[in-house]
């Protein structure tokens, strides 16, 4: 299970014709070496992320881009596959329902909320006192050097924004670990759950996704078009939502085998993908399983109860 992609992110979408032929050619040499299908072709879908901002194209011109990527959604149908979006960090909800309405069947969020927890995290130190550890936790994320490829071309972005930006690469290192050591003792002394505070903020930046994601299945039912499409196809809903456990599964596979490393670090065990595949991995098999029982018990899987072990 894997999903493959042909370039780089890019602020701008696909050419639909040549998107299709380099998906038809894909695919052959996969099925020509015996290899399955992948679960998701990743498509450029006007959405990129420098700094904290998303400056794609979908930004600028949504409903151009819809209209082009509700072109590429149906070449990735027309051959077996789903699409799915890159970069859909700092997106407003208006720009996602503008790519769930152009059929996007699957998107990654990722950095948004790693500079999320970075800033609650310099939040509590400072709130903590601890102005040294805070100092130190920025000089080591500006030194990692790994903020260098979220830049726009002339920024004004000051070293702590840098740092900020950065953060959450150097969560695994030792010297961080001694860090957040410090910062979880001042914690408990005055009551406070540090762990606890950082996965608030998390899950109140997940909110505006977590509805996106709510509003999905809906709004594909609203569509004309879509309900003759699946009117003799009771099950589809429950194979999306399946989907979307295998989706996880082959995310943990594809963070195995992300062999790029992220400059500026010395420790290697830092720059091990292991732990976010093993995250992508239990919440895969978590989804599967309820997925699976609920077949088993009612013959369907539930949107709400499916989407409520987020």
């Amino acid at each position: 299970m894997f999903e493959i992609g042909f370039e780089d992110q890019g602020s701008d979408t696909n050419d639909p014709a040549e998107f299709d032929e380099q998906v038809g050619a894909a695919l052959a040499r996969l099925r020509g070496a015996g290899l399955p299908d992948p679960v998701f072709i990743v498509v450029q879908t006007g959405t990129k992320v420098l700094e904290t901002v998303n400056v794609g194209a979908l930004g600028i011109a949504p409903f151009a881009v819809s209209s082009t990527v509700r072109e590429l959604a149906a070449v990735t149908r027309r051959h077996g596959v789903a699409l799915k979006a890159h970069n859909c960090d700092y997106l407003t909800r208006e720009q996602l329902g503008h790519l769930e309405r152009a059929g996007v069947d699957a998107l990654n969020v990722a950095p948004e909320f790693g500079v999320v927890e970075s800033r609650a995290l310099a939040a509590l130190l400072r709130e903590l006192g601890l102005n040294v550890q805070l100092e130190r936790f920025l000089a080591l994320s500006y030194e990692s050097r790994s903020w260098e490829k979220w830049m726009r071309p002339g920024t004004r972005a000051t070293d702590t924004d840098r740092a900020l930006i950065s953060g959450h690469y150097v969560f695994a290192t030792d010297a961080f670990r001694d860090i957040k050591a410090a910062a979880v003792d001042r914690a408990e002394r005055r009551g406070i759950d540090l762990d606890a505070r950082l996965r608030d903020a998390i899950a109140a930046a997940i909110a505006s996704y977590l509805a996106a994601a709510h509003g999905l299945l809906p709004l594909m039912r609203s569509l004309e078009p879509f309900r003759e499409m699946t009117e003799d196809d009771p099950g589809w809903e429950s194979r999306y939502l399946l989907g979307h456990a295998f989706h996880l599964l082959g995310e943990a596979a594809c963070r195995l085998s992300d062999i790029k490393k992220r400059t500026g670090e010395d420790d290697e065990e830092a720059l091990s993908p292991i732990d976010l595949a093993q995250g992508h991995y239990l919440y895969g098999v978590l989804f599967l399983e309820n997925a699976v029982r609920q077949l088993e018990t009612t013959g369907a899987v539930s949107q709400h109860e499916a989407l409520g072990l987020l």
